[in-house]
């Protein structure tokens, strides 16, 4: 797993050390930015008509604390308590031109499957983390579904279009177990049941990176973990 984030940009965090069974704590933009939505050249009468389409977007709150970022510990060590599964089948829609969601957190050897629900034609294509283009399917019609793809291999699967639609864009990641968690509207993320150790707390965002923090977990309790990016 720590091969697949080494290929992407690390913002700097400082280490902390705790004692806990549990981490809690928010994931913030140290310097927000807004990015400009996108001008779509064809499908316009879809495309961006309802609401504006997007290539980047960071959604923050007003003390810049980072919805939607993926938070998860690469490497747990064995017997460690685990979470509930993610859904064994997952479906990402295709709405307005944009998939939703954008970012989706799964366990290995879940089912992936496209829906579109736009009145244009769409080719979604499915990445593999080697690379590899896994699937490419085309969607002409509102309501039309693909076929379920396993997702078997560990890592980030990246999800584009080749039907004019440049700025779609999306990436599903594939985990071994748990625990792992996604970012609230407020940037709050909680994960517990953490094995005894030192442990990496990681998190992700397509648009900002990768930021880390490491503590050292030893019998219960609850510690705070900032991750800045």
């Amino acid at each position: 797993m720590r091969a697949q984030f080494a290929t992407v940009l690390i913002v700097g965090c400082a280490s902390t050390l705790a004692h806990a069974a549990s981490v809690t704590g928010t994931v913030t933009w140290s310097e927000p930015q807004r990015f400009s939505p996108v001008t779509p050249r064809v499908d316009r009468d879809v495309c961006g008509a309802q609401t504006p389409v997007w290539r980047r977007r960071v959604k923050t709150d007003a003390q810049g604390r980072v919805a939607g970022a993926m938070v998860l510990v690469p490497g747990l060590k064995a017997g460690a308590k685990q979470p509930a599964p993610a859904p064994k089948h997952v479906q990402v829609r295709l709405q307005n031109c944009q998939l939703v969601p954008r970012v989706q957190v799964v366990t290995q050897g879940a089912v992936l499957s496209f829906k579109s629900e736009d009145p244009v034609l769409h080719n979604v294509t499915l990445t593999a983390p080697s690379g590899e283009i896994l699937h490419s399917a085309t969607l002409v019609a509102a309501g039309q579904m693909t076929s379920g793809w396993a997702l078997n291999e560990v890592g980030r699967y990246r999800v584009s279009s080749g039907s004019g639609h440049h700025w779609l864009n999306g990436h599903i990641w594939v985990v071994p177990a748990g625990p792992w968690t996604q970012s609230g509207a407020d940037g709050r993320f909680s994960l517990k049941d953490l094995p005894a150790g030192r442990q990496r707390i990681v998190a992700w965002h397509p648009d900002l990176g990768i930021c880390e923090r490491s503590v050292d977990l030893v019998g219960t309790g609850t510690v705070s973990a900032a991750l800045r990016f």
